[in-house]
């Protein structure tokens, strides 16, 4: 039998996941490459899911370049059915807040940068999100907290500071 070395590539991870945020079960696929670099969270637009054939690309080639993804579905089937929660950017960026949260206590990813891949309204989720939390103490990852404005809410403007800060790396 042989023997495995400290050092031996880490197996690829692939599973899907049932994230909690405001009360509902957010539905997901957490895919990590071995030795993963990072992993991005998407948060897709409207009218879009986990299951869009670009993201899934996009997905893909990230994993390629050895950089793990976090697909999932900011809305219920249910939510999902109502046209507007399509455009409640709070709503998206709560759910956002929550993913990142959970996805930072995963003992698979303790030790890797988290980024964010939006567009459309998922892009305003990104920002808004990459706002509240910061930046933290991990490289390209967020706090074990949100941070909030000073009056408990929103920035009406996040500014360059953050934006360069959450910059593709």
């Amino acid at each position: 039998m042989k023997k495995l070395s400290a050092t031996a590539e880490p197996a690829p991870y692939r599973a899907l996941v049932n994230i909690p945020a405001d009360g509902v079960e957010l539905e997901g696929v957490l895919a990590i490459p071995g030795r993963a670099k990072g992993i991005v969270l998407f948060a897709h637009g409207s009218g879009s899911s986990r299951h869009s054939p670009r993201n899934n690309f996009v997905a893909e080639k990230l994993h390629d370049a050895g950089v793990g993804t976090l697909l999932m579905d900011l809305l219920t089937r249910q939510e999902d059915m109502i046209y507007e929660n399509r455009f409640d950017i709070d709503r998206l960026t709560s759910r956002l807040e929550r993913a990142t949260l959970w996805l930072i206590e995963q003992p698979l990813v303790q030790s890797v940068a988290i980024g964010y891949f939006g567009a459309s309204t998922g892009a305003a989720a990104v920002l808004s999100a990459a706002a509240h939390l910061g930046t933290g103490n991990r490289r390209g990852g967020v706090p074990r907290r949100p941070a909030r404005s000073r009056d408990g809410g929103a920035p009406t403007s996040i500014g360059a500071d953050p934006l360069y800060r959450w910059r593709a790396r």
